[in-house]
């Protein structure tokens, strides 16, 4: 784990946790929106990028490393990791936040259609 992370993790710092696919070659005003707002509400940034785990497709044309070098150029501090689309998949997302952050309340962020209503 980054240095950084455990230091703010040790504060107690507020954890805000952006999940998104971002299979695009540049990030849109939508995505910069979202994600600024994120980081300015929290002390930590963590984006989740969901990755089919198969091979590129038109519907996925980017690789996990190719969205998180896009992001890291613009959100320097944030700290990416990859989820894999699943049917465990929102069993997965609770396990990988519960062992990143040690079942801190986090705040979880998406797009309008993220999230069941």
């Amino acid at each position: 784990m980054k240095k950084e992370l455990q230091s703010a993790l040790d504060e107690k710092k507020t954890v805000g946790v952006v999940i998104g696919r971002f299979q695009v070659h540049r990030l849109h005003k939508g995505h910069v929106h979202l994600i600024d707002t994120v980081q300015k509400e929290n002390d930590i940034l963590c984006v989740l990028l969901g990755s089919s785990g198969a091979n590129l497709t038109k519907r996925n044309p980017l690789t996990f490393s190719h969205r998180k070098g896009m992001l890291l150029e613009r959100y320097k501090k944030a700290q990416i990791f990859e989820i894999i689309d699943s049917q465990t998949w929102s069993d997965d997302l609770d396990r990988l936040l519960s062992s990143l952050f040690k079942n801190r309340h986090v705040k979880l962020y998406g797009s309008r259609d993220s999230f069941a209503k």
